[in-house]
């Protein structure tokens, strides 16, 4: 209802107002106040209207094509005949079958003012969809005044999660309402964390009721200030029904400087150009404070192709590049998939893998990752690391030196090798050269390979007769010295030719046949060696 045209009627209110035991309050009554649903999160937002004066109203809105819409609230207002005016207005898609719609009450009534403020959650309707969007709405009896209705939509490009914080309800202002509260709106504040460099900040705003024919019918003067940090700005007369007969959706976008963290809004009833045109009799149903905020932007680098180091396999990642598009500061977390892996310094930008399976002589191939986080988004990024297999020696070292000898023994010292380097061989050692070496049955009885027995023999000087004769005549007592004569020749003999020793047996036995028979011996004993020296 307007200051100007009703104020018969919003004392017949008051009187009304006055007489209810419990009157209830809506939670933006008079100050926008949080919403009582949740709020889905999303990189932007749109906020569109209509005024409803006349219906049925339409709303036209562009998305983008590669959009997800997160949620789509519906308001609607005005100064109602019957309270609490109408909780119920009808919408559809340009073409399609219209929905009827039922509202809560998150604003008004209020002494000395018949008007009220209603949202819906119109998200399931699927009624606003990424490309170009025209609604239509009709419905709406408030019996008095149908302000108008807007559309406020979150929406999701995958391009960051933005800070949002949405204030709705009814806050009225009018320089010469009658209660000092309704003479201006109640200030509403933000706070946000720092950031280094610039930032732009997004707010929408929904009003009712500030020209039209209920209003007065010309332009009336308003006035917005904004202050960031505590540098002051004001926006004179931006508000004129610009969606339509007593409604304005307004945009503005606040450029937050590098370290300041807090934003305030207050909306005023006022002519600041001394215009002296009577100010609007405002009605605030919306005001969000949307901070985009873009997801890091990473090069996750790699793929990773490195060789075995050893029993430990060091990755330095050092190509991994990010940087936040609003120069926030950077958390970072790694992980892999690697087995047997770690991670040393794992929440830094710049992080070293450990492997331990190539240093057992396995190959590998696995992932690593890491979340960028800037307090409100966070990404992940990916990239493959290739590990070589290290070479095992024999005591299953990486790298290592170690060998099989020839005899089969890990990092040995080949000990089962004879003196020809024949593995477990027979071959020994000549005892009078040791640079020459032979099998057992190549060595001769002096110890010498492939000797002839002779480079040891010693005898003393005693001469045998080649030929010894025997008569049988006196033979008996020739025998006797005979075999004293063999025992001499046998001892004076090389003691190590056996062939000598074994004549001279012979002879005796030939001997001792002859001394029993009418015989004579004639026999010879063959030299080996005339001469030879112990």
């Amino acid at each position: 209802m307007s200051y100007l045209t009703g104020t018969v009627k919003a004392f017949a209110f008051l009187s009304l107002f006055l007489l209810l035991p419990n009157p209830l309050y809506a939670d933006g009554t008079e100050v926008l106040g949080a919403p009582s649903i949740s709020l889905q999160s999303g990189s932007s937002i749109l906020a569109a209207g209509t005024g409803m004066v006349h219906q049925p109203g339409e709303i036209n809105l562009a998305l983008p094509t590669t959009a997800e819409v997160k949620q789509v609230l519906l308001y609607w207002e005005g100064n109602f005949s019957t309270a609490p005016g109408d909780n119920t207005i009808e919408i559809r898609r340009a073409g399609g079958s219209f929905s009827e719609v039922h509202g809560i009450l998150i604003g008004g009534p209020y002494p000395e003012l018949d008007v009220a403020a209603y949202r819906a959650d119109i998200t399931d309707l699927n009624l606003v969809q990424p490309g170009e969007n025209s609604l239509e709405l009709q419905g709406m009896d408030f019996g008095d005044i149908n302000n108008g209705a807007g559309v406020f939509v979150i929406i999701d490009d995958g391009s960051g999660i933005g800070a949002l914080e949405l204030r709705d309800g009814e806050d009225n202002a009018y320089i010469h309402a009658p209660l000092p509260e309704l003479k201006v709106t109640t200030p509403l504040s933000f706070s946000f964390g720092s950031a280094p460099v610039d930032r732009v900040a997004d707010l929408r705003f929904f009003f009712g009721e500030v020209q039209g024919e209920h209003s007065g019918g010309g332009q009336r003067p308003t006035s917005i200030e904004v202050t960031i940090g505590d540098n002051l700005k004001i926006y004179s007369d931006l508000l004129g029904s610009h969606d339509g007969e007593e409604w304005d959706t307004l945009v503005l976008s606040e450029v937050i400087p590098a370290g300041v963290t807090t934003l305030k809004v207050q909306a005023f009833s006022r002519d600041d150009n001394d215009s002296g045109r009577t100010p609007a009799s405002m009605q605030w149903n919306l005001l969000s404070f949307f901070l985009p905020n873009k997801n890091p932007e990473c090069e996750a680098g790699g793929p990773y192709l490195i060789g075995c180091h050893g029993s430990i396999t060091e990755l330095s990642i050092d190509d991994f590049v990010c940087v936040d598009p609003e120069g926030m500061p950077l958390n970072y977390q790694w992980d892999t998939d690697c087995e047997g892996a770690t991670m040393i310094n794992s929440s830094t930008l710049h992080p070293t893998l450990i492997l331990t399976k190539p240093g057992s002589g396995l190959a590998q191939s696995c992932n690593i990752s890491v979340t960028v986080s800037d307090s409100i988004n966070s990404s992940t990024y990916s990239s493959v690391v290739t590990a070589e297999a290290c070479p095992l020696d024999c005591l299953g070292m990486a790298n290592g030196i170690a060998q099989l000898d020839k005899c089969g023994v890990c990092d040995g010292n080949n000990e089962c090798l004879d003196c020809a380097d024949v593995p477990f061989g027979q071959n020994i050692f000549d005892q009078q050269n040791p640079a020459v070496c032979c099998l057992p049955n190549q060595i001769d009885q002096c110890g010498v390979c492939y000797g002839d027995n002779s480079s040891c023999v010693a005898c003393t000087d005693v001469m045998v007769s080649s030929e010894l004769e025997f008569h049988k005549l006196g033979f008996n007592h020739q025998y006797s010295h005979l075999k004293r004569l063999f025992r001499k020749a046998e001892v004076g003999a090389c003691k190590d030719d056996a062939g000598i020793k074994a004549q001279i047996r012979k002879m005796q036995r030939n001997a001792r046949k002859l001394s029993l028979q009418d015989a004579s011996l004639s026999d010879s004993i063959p030299l080996v060696v005339e001469s030879c020296d112990l």
